[in-house]
């Protein structure tokens, strides 16, 4: 809360500021899911021990993990030290002992540092070159709800929106989430899996991003299991908190409420029913594979993407949109500068 507040009482241009409140806010989500994954552990182990029933990496359970190098039991892991390598640590999920590398590969390292540099100039350039254009040019339809010229706007935007979202996925999956662990030595490097081959947009959410994958599991849909909540409540509970997450992470740093993150991620519902009914009755992967892509990729980033670059014109700089309502009735075919 206290992030946010700053955030929102900042003076200043929005605009000039997204950057950092965007940085801002994500650590104190990030932190805020990985301070109630450590309570959630540590009440688990309290609770088994009060009922003599110890889990793995507890003292007295049965092939304890003290000949592992480094290892402690539950309840010696409660340490300041331990904590802030949880923190630190690429990963939501917290639990006694996690599995450690050897040694930091000074090659290996460098090679990923080089890669982040490269790929995060690639995505500098994408951004600014052609995806702020593209919105840019979008603005006017939008604003006029011209719906022939919105389409072809949407389609426009898709291909740099695209390209960029690719690039920040692997540079944040693939590269600093694994300099982070290797500089840590940890040892599950798993923060992806094949997500461009998901049949229905279910294995997408299920594959693409695995931290917050099993922190959802384990703090969201398997309590509300135990709750006697049925799989389609516990599946209804985990993406009205990840819509949450979405719409706190885009709508504080804009400084604005719109709810289309919100209301984006929570349509994944429906749209995870249809492309599973796809996968089911038509028997045919590919299908539902082009489902997930365009629905996902081709139209709904874009229009997500495109309502919040036209809202916070209108919210905060209004007088851009009104130069480029000009630009656009001067030359209407004609990409204009943002």
């Amino acid at each position: 809360m206290l992030p946010c507040w700053a955030v929102v009482t900042a003076r200043g241009d929005p605009a000039e500021m997204v950057g950092a409140a965007f940085l801002l806010v994500g650590a104190a989500i990030v932190l805020w899911m990985k301070l109630v994954s450590y309570v959630h552990c540590g009440f688990d182990c309290r609770d088994r021990r009060r009922t003599g029933e110890p889990l793995p990496g507890e003292k007295g359970f049965e092939g304890a993990v003290e000949d592992a190098p480094g290892a402690v039991s539950y309840p010696d892991n409660l340490t300041a030290s331990n904590l802030l390598y949880y923190v630190a640590a690429p990963t939501l999920t917290y639990q006694v002992n996690f599995p450690r590398s050897p040694k930091v590969r000074l090659k290996w390292l460098a090679r990923r540092a080089l890669e982040s540099l490269v790929a995060g100039a690639v995505l500098l350039i994408m951004t600014d070159q052609y995806l702020i254009p593209a919105f840019a040019n979008s603005m006017m339809p939008f604003h006029r709800m011209d719906w022939s010229l919105m389409l072809e706007r949407i389609l426009k935007v898709s291909l740099p929106m695209l390209y960029v979202w690719l690039t920040g996925s692997y540079l944040l999956f693939h590269l600093l989430l694994n300099i982070s662990g290797e500089l840590l030595r940890f040892g599950d490097r798993e923060f992806y899996r094949d997500w461009w081959n998901a049949a229905t947009l279910e294995d997408y959410w299920r594959l693409w991003n695995m931290p917050v994958h099993r922190w959802m599991l384990r703090t969201v849909y398997f309590p509300c299991l135990r709750l006697k909540v049925p799989r389609q409540g516990a599946v209804l509970a985990v993406f009205f908190v990840s819509a949450v997450f979405h719409e706190l992470v885009v709508g504080v740093p804009l400084r604005m409420f719109r709810a289309w993150a919100f209301l984006g991620i929570m349509l994944q519902i429906p749209l995870i029913m249809a492309t599973r009914w796809m996968a089911s009755r038509l028997k045919n992967q590919k299908l539902g594979n082009i489902a997930f892509w365009v629905s996902f990729c081709i139209i709904g980033q874009p229009v997500s993407a495109i309502m919040y670059y036209h809202d916070f014109l209108v919210e905060h700089h209004s007088e851009v949109l009104l130069a480029l309502a000009r630009a656009s009735e001067k030359a209407p075919h004609c990409l204009v500068a943002p």
